[in-house]
């Protein structure tokens, strides 16, 4: 039984094993080897090694090493800067998180905001952010999908709307403090104050919480 055993983990060892690594490069060449190394430089540029070969990590759109597949974001950022996504979710369409040492569980999702953090591709393609239009056009096939992004952006318009709110309350709570310090009276600015920082709580919750968990159920029901 014991021999059994072992020779189901040796053999599930040797089929993971045998899953090829590669790197792609944003060239739209696929390069496979068992030899893939990220050389991370603390005062130097970081860069790869590919069977013994060199490869700047700005040419690396895509690498694969064991169980781990990241995504550059280099062509989604202002300064063209190398920084790998790891993959959350994998099938037709492959969705990233843009901070490799996040743990992404919705409990503590307060430290990022779906806009810049989430990205996605379909089949390996070209990776893209994670907004509404770019959902919307690649998802469009799938009504489930739809469904998910359609709630995504309903909640995205929500944000700005309290935001907006919270700006307004928070500018005349501004207002009536500096009026009551030069004598005027108002009776507005604790409720204005109250109004102001519920909305800004609220919009954060949307931004940090409802639309991540939306994003990532319309990638899931995609690759149904």
């Amino acid at each position: 039984m014991a021999y059994v055993a072992f020779s189901c983990l040796a053999l599930a060892g040797i089929a993971q094993d045998a899953t090829p690594n590669y790197v792609k490069l944003f060239s739209g060449e696929m390069i496979q080897s068992q030899d893939i190394r990220y050389h991370r430089e603390l005062l130097k540029k970081s860069y790869f090694t590919v069977g013994g070969v060199r490869y700047e990590q700005r040419d690396i759109a895509y690498y694969k090493i064991g169980s781990e597949v990241k995504a550059n974001k280099r062509e989604l950022t202002i300064f063209k800067l190398s920084s790998f996504a790891p993959r959350i979710e994998s099938g037709k369409a492959n969705l990233f998180l843009g901070m490799s040492n996040y743990n992404y569980e919705y409990a503590d999702a307060w430290l990022f905001g779906p806009k810049s953090r989430l990205c996605f591709n379909i089949e390996g393609g070209t990776l893209m952010k994670a907004n509404f239009n770019n959902l919307r056009k690649n998802l469009a096939e799938n009504m489930e999908a739809m469904r998910y992004t359609r709630q995504y952006h309903n909640s995205n318009v929500m944000e700005y709307a309290l935001y907006t709110i919270s700006g307004i309350a928070g500018a005349y709570a501004f207002i009536a403090v500096v009026d009551v310090a030069f004598g005027g009276e108002s009776k507005f600015i604790a409720p204005a104050l109250g109004i102001s920082l519920l909305a800004a709580v609220v919009a954060l919750h949307l931004d940090r919480q409802v639309q991540p968990k939306k994003i990532k159920l319309a990638i899931i029901s995609y690759n149904k």
